[in-house]
């Protein structure tokens, strides 16, 4: 599993970025004021770049991390190992979760009530109401990527259900395309839990890898369904690009499908380099600071740049460039320093345990 582990820490850093540049607001500033005197060339491009970058590959990155979720769940999985799951799962996912929630519950009732408010491209006053200070800690309120990890949260509870669903082939296959059929739909009572009805099938489809087709989906793939999965890869980017340019639409069970196959596309694609000789860097585990800290970050260093940079609307792209750049540059010095002075509340804040830490520097 060693390959495995390798290749899922650098891929889960990448999906980091792509959850990042879903939420990036560099684009959105330029294009919402370009107003009647932007030339219309540079509009239709920079709206073709906000599509590419913020629409397209991106979208792959939420339903891999719930395959790869769930994979690594059923992996070795049996009954008996639930309550050590789930403590585990506490450590990595609840903890963190509640932490964060908090931080950024504070965050936004600072910034709302503060001057600060004007550097956000939108930023309500936070009202201080029971309810909503409980969303605020128990329901991603303030910190809206952490829906993942809400839903997440709540899969793993019910891994026992999965693990029925997932006990045979057939039954495994016959539940994920009932799953397939029910993200057509919302659920009133399961909606405040689970943010998409399509996330049980791309959680579902990790937990047939995980129970079935492990060592299929954690060695690393043959080079023919290497080559194949990045025709396919590419293939899937230029229709999700179409459709984000809004020539067509598709229906939701359709969607799920095609995403699941994206995703998947996207992981055995990436074998095309051998993840087992790679040297990994300590910065590469530091995915899940990415991903709680760059919507807020982000959205102050773009605004701050579209404050003092010209305001045609090419500029969006150095804009996007520097954004990108300096959010993670910020938040993987944070996390260095942490990791450096204050490991234990690095390793609290990131769910990791230290053997796994040490492990990771080491290789």
């Amino acid at each position: 599993m060693e390959y495995f582990w390798k290749k899922k820490t650098i891929i889960s850093f990448i999906l980091s970025i792509f959850v990042f540049w879903i939420h990036i607001p560099s684009f959105g500033h330029y294009l919402l004021t370009s107003g009647r005197g932007a030339d219309s060339g540079s509009v239709t491009f920079v709206n073709c770049l906000n599509v590419f970058f913020s629409n397209t590959f991106v979208r792959l990155a939420v339903p891999l991390f719930f395959v790869l979720s769930g994979a690594a769940m059923f992996r070795d999985y049996d009954n008996k190992k639930y309550f050590s799951k789930l403590k585990t799962r506490v450590w990595s996912l609840m903890i963190p979760y509640l932490i964060w929630n908090t931080l950024g519950m504070f965050f936004e009732i600072i910034t709302s009530y503060s001057f600060v408010s004007q550097y956000f491209a939108a930023r309500e006053k936070f009202v201080m109401t029971v309810p909503n200070i409980l969303k605020g800690i128990f329901f991603y309120k303030c910190n809206g990527p952490f829906w993942f990890i809400c839903t997440l949260i709540i899969f793993v509870i019910l891994t026992p259900l999965f693990d029925l669903l997932a006990k045979n082939k057939l039954t495994s296959f016959l539940s994920l395309a009932a799953f397939i059929v029910l993200s057509n739909f919302e659920i009133p009572f399961l909606s405040p839990l689970i943010y998409g009805t399509d996330t049980l099938v791309y959680y579902m489809a990790g937990c047939i890898l995980g129970r079935h087709f492990l060592r299929q989906f954690s060695e690393r793939s043959t080079k023919k369904l290497s080559i194949c999965s990045v025709c396919v890869f590419v293939l899937c980017t230029a229709i999700w690009f179409v459709r984000g340019m809004g020539f067509f639409d598709l229906p939701l069970p359709v969607t799920t499908i095609f995403l699941t196959v994206y995703a998947l596309s996207f992981w055995y694609a990436a074998d095309m380099f051998d993840f087992k000789n790679r040297k990994l860097k300590p910065f590469m585990g530091d995915s899940f600071f990415v991903y709680a800290m760059h919507i807020n970050l982000s959205a102050v260093i773009a605004k701050l740049l579209y404050m003092i940079m010209p305001k045609g609307v090419i500029w969006s792209i150095p804009n996007f460039v520097l954004t990108t750049f300096l959010t993670l540059l910020i938040i993987l010095l944070f996390a260095f320093v942490l990791r450096k002075y204050l490991n234990p509340v690095y390793l609290i804040i990131s769910g990791k345990k230290k053997r796994k830490v040490v492990c990771l520097i080491s290789q």
